[in-house]
């Protein structure tokens, strides 16, 4: 099924179930909250997605083109826009739903207001900063997979090294996302004991 489709039904769940919360819930319903979030997160990832596919396929085509098998020629760059936004929705989803999960509401524990964990977006993306080079580099000395003999002949040596590169890229991408996504729930469940062990004058002193 195309993008496009799937996110037409995501969206027509999620305004289902906020309206049939609201309907019963009214001024106390959330759901919608946590869908605006949910999509919010969905559609940084998806801008961050193309914004580094773009970079990395100016680096290495060859890794769209034969490791992804994204055909090459007139629209290259549309079609690795379109993965990268996939990808990128489906992560930040993926991290805001976490982030949700960690979040939510317990007798003992107060949540947090929903546009404040926009602020624990960061440890993702500077764990990524990390890895990147770190991975990259890995990639190219040690060539886990041995793509170098797999391509020998059909590329440049070069062009195998740029290959190897952007393959370290996103694995240091996805590496950073799961590491900052763990120090980020951490963070949260951190944040929410302080503000719940505060004692109630020092939590609404101005």
């Amino acid at each position: 099924m195309p993008l496009f489709w799937r996110l037409g039904l995501l969206l027509a769940l999620m305004v289902t179930v906020a309206w049939i919360d609201w309907r019963r819930h009214a001024a106390q319903a959330t759901k919608w909250r946590e869908y605006s979030f949910l999509l919010a997160t969905g559609l940084f990832g998806g801008l961050l997605g193309i914004a580094i596919d773009q970079v990395t396929a100016t680096i290495s085509s060859d890794y769209f083109v034969l490791g992804k098998g994204i055909p090459a020629g007139d629209g290259f760059r549309l079609r690795v826009a379109g993965l990268g936004f996939q990808a990128g929705l489906l992560m930040g989803m993926l991290v805001g739903g976490v982030y949700l999960m960690a979040n939510n509401p317990k007798p003992d524990r107060r949540s947090l207001p929903l546009p404040q964990l926009f602020r624990f977006a960061l440890p993702p993306i500077l764990a990524a900063i990390v890895l990147v080079p770190v991975a990259a580099m890995a990639v190219c000395r040690w060539d886990p997979l041995n793509w170098t003999h797999e391509f020998s002949g059909l590329r440049t040596p070069a062009e195998i090294t740029r290959f190897l590169a952007v393959w370290g890229i996103h694995l240091g991408l996805y590496a950073g996302g799961l590491f900052g996504t763990v120090y980020g729930v951490m963070r949260i469940r951190r944040t929410r004991a302080a503000i719940t062990d505060q004692p109630s004058y020092a939590r609404f002193s101005t």
